[in-house]
């Protein structure tokens, strides 16, 4: 089976992509696994309170459910917008 041509993650991340059962996985080392998960539980202890989370546009689009299509798009708009404001992305 030849690797797939398709570009899933971000231009520059080296992260491994796998497919398993239909679904797309990123092989990470340990400790950065590790760190994300910290990170999200710390999250969702803080949403959980009502605390206030602080998180720029794209920050928000790649956290949300939407399907892959629609947060690129999104991405690409955010990232046009920016431009044409002439700030420097997140």
């Amino acid at each position: 089976m030849g690797l797939m041509a398709e570009r899933v993650l971000p231009e520059g991340d080296d992260h491994q992509v796998i497919h398993l059962g239909g679904e797309s996985a990123v092989i990470v080392p340990l400790d950065e696994y590790r760190n994300l998960r910290k990170e999200a539980i710390q999250t969702e202890r803080r949403r959980d309170r009502g605390e206030t989370i602080r998180m720029t546009a794209e920050e928000f689009v790649e956290a949300s459910n939407l399907p892959d299509g629609v947060r690129e798009e999104l991405l690409a708009e955010i990232a046009d917008r920016r431009a044409a404001r002439g700030e420097a992305g997140s």
